[in-house]
């Protein structure tokens, strides 16, 4: 009888930025049943939403330990992002203590980064084999493999630690060419209900993979080797229907990082759901805005696309040469618009933080995101960037990051916060957990966190009240935060700059410091003088 293996995923949403359930494992777990192995899966993600208590180390290690004696199993898979691997590879210390002859493999997108980097600085990673990149066939083969060292350098696209203790990384395994040659994804193993908890409910389809683009900032480029790659339509709507008979489901979230690279495969989709959604099932997509039209939105449209996510990433021309997006921003206001027009919802999403940005690039950056909303975006984010491994951000400025976990990315929140355990394997060794550092910006990286997070409110929810204050003041974006800033040293100085302080206080400020002034001359000195209250 083959041997059952435990697929973890470990927490990442315990603060309650969103569940969502674990397609990646749910995936592998389809082509593991398709090769008659048993499975079991744990989602702490999901469990530890429900039990907010444990919300340290302590307590979630103890948790997590009797969970896996649960399961009866002594093979364990677990997949990490950025945001849990350093929970990851705490969770595998305390499985190796608790199982010394327990088989772990490590897989997700941060092993597949740092996998030499991981093995060479945890020695509890010893036995533990890290997948590098697709698991889908490297996993298959593990697990009908003997794991002796002979046997495991003969599996392409992994790492492990050799007897000698130097870490091994076998060859390079190519990627799936033919992404409906996997499997269906296995529901089975979860209670899907448990994640619907807003309503509708969105489920994530996996459309495909890799974007040809050359961001300096994105990492899954890397590691689909810039190489687009769709399933089907008929594939992609035979996944959607399963769900909508099986559990009711309507919405989608088709998840691919430029759904409409292809104008050849756009068409040919387009055409395929107009014919055949009789169902009539609803999706969302990702697209940069140069790969959109006014015919493609509206084909889009006419087959069921009912939200499109926009990564601009940037408001400054400049910024955009500079982080090789190369947007051109006229266009993707136009391309919004039309959007708007049909009735489709619009999320438009920014990141501050970058090097070199200067004080000029975030005010084009948080005033196109005034604009967006004003133009009838349904959302507008601002986030802040994560140095993440492999990048051309990360290789540029990899000697200057700082780790201060007040102006760390949104991307890169761990669900235990000021855990000691975890902060300090943190501090420790910046280049394996580079995502939770930042990067020394002219603004000031925590002015730039805290300008993210102010903006993000104020755009989405007073947009209008907002472009009231700038024409009224004069004030830049970037200005008008450090005199808010100032008066909350006056007035509020132990107040957190979050959502609720950000409304409570807000109004309070514009009759303060806006309406009983005459409309001031911006300078220089106004706008830096601030930056040292809120750190370098």
């Amino acid at each position: 009888m083959k041997r059952k293996i435990c697929l973890i995923n470990p927490p990442t949403s315990l603060q309650g930025y969103g569940l969502f359930f674990p397609m990646a494992l749910l995936t592998l777990a389809g082509v593991l049943k398709a090769e008659g192995i048993p499975v079991h899966l744990v989602d702490f993600d999901m469990e530890l939403s429900r039990d907010r208590e444990k919300n340290n180390w302590e307590s979630f290690c103890e948790y997590f330990l009797e969970r896996l004696d649960q399961t009866g199993c002594d093979l364990f898979g677990i997949s990490s992002i950025c945001a849990n691997y350093p929970l990851a590879v705490l969770m595998i210390r305390e499985i190796k203590k608790r199982r010394p002859g327990a088989r772990i493999i490590l897989g997700g997108p941060q092993p597949s980064a740092v996998p030499e980097e991981s093995l060479a600085q945890f020695p509890w990673l010893q036995g533990v084999v890290i997948v590098i990149g697709e698991g889908e066939r490297t996993l298959v083969d593990l697990l009908k493999s003997d794991w002796t060292q002979n046997s495991l350098r003969q599996i392409p696209g992994i790492a492990f630690l050799g007897s000698n203790g130097i870490p091994v990384k076998t060859a390079h395994r190519p990627l799936i060419d033919n992404l409906d040659e996997i499997p269906f994804p296995d529901f089975s193993l979860i209670d899907l209900e448990v994640y619907r908890r807003e309503s509708p409910f969105i489920s994530l389809v996996e459309a495909g993979r890799g974007c040809p683009f050359t961001c300096s900032f994105c990492s899954t480029a890397l590691m689909w080797e810039r190489k687009f790659r769709i399933k089907s339509p008929g594939r992609i709507y035979e996944e959607m229907r399963r769900l909508q008979q099986d559990y009711g489901i309507q919405g989608f979230s088709l998840t691919h990082d430029n759904f409409t690279t292809s104008p050849k495969y756009l068409k040919e989709f387009c055409e395929y759901f107009s014919r055949e959604n009789k169902e009539g099932l609803r999706w969302t997509i990702s697209a940069r805005s140069d790969t959109l039209s006014p015919d493609k939105t509206k084909a889009l449209h006419e087959a069921g696309c009912n939200g499109i996510y926009m990564g601009v990433d940037t408001g400054s021309a400049r910024m955009q040469e500079v982080i090789k997006k190369h947007l051109d921003l006229e266009k993707f206001k136009e391309r919004l618009c039309e959007a708007v027009a049909l009735g489709i919802s619009t999320t438009v999403s920014f990141v501050v933080g970058y090097p070199g940005e200067t004080i000029e690039d975030l005010d084009e950056t948080v005033r196109l995101g005034l604009r967006a909303k004003l133009l009838g975006a349904s959302e507008v984010q601002f986030h802040r960037l994560a140095p993440l491994y492999g990048t051309d951000i990360y290789r540029e400025t990899k000697g200057l990051l700082v780790y201060e976990p007040r102006a760390k990315s949104d991307q890169s929140r761990q669900p235990m916060e000021g855990d000691p355990e975890l902060e300090g394997l943190i501090a420790s060794h910046p280049e394996i957990f580079c995502s939770y550092y930042t990067i020394p910006t002219p603004v000031g990286y925590l002015n730039a966190a805290a300008i993210a997070t102010v903006y993000c409110e104020l755009v989405n929810k007073m947009a209008p009240v907002l472009q009231k204050v700038f024409v009224s003041t004069g004030w830049s974006p970037v200005e008008l935060f450090f005199r808010w800033m100032q008066w909350r040293e006056e007035f509020h100085p132990q107040r957190v700059i979050e959502e609720k302080f950000i409304f409570e206080t807000f109004s309070d400020f514009m009759r303060t410091a806006l309406w009983r002034h005459r409309k001031p001359k911006a300078s220089s000195s106004a706008v830096r003088r601030p930056l040292v209250f809120l750190g370098p």
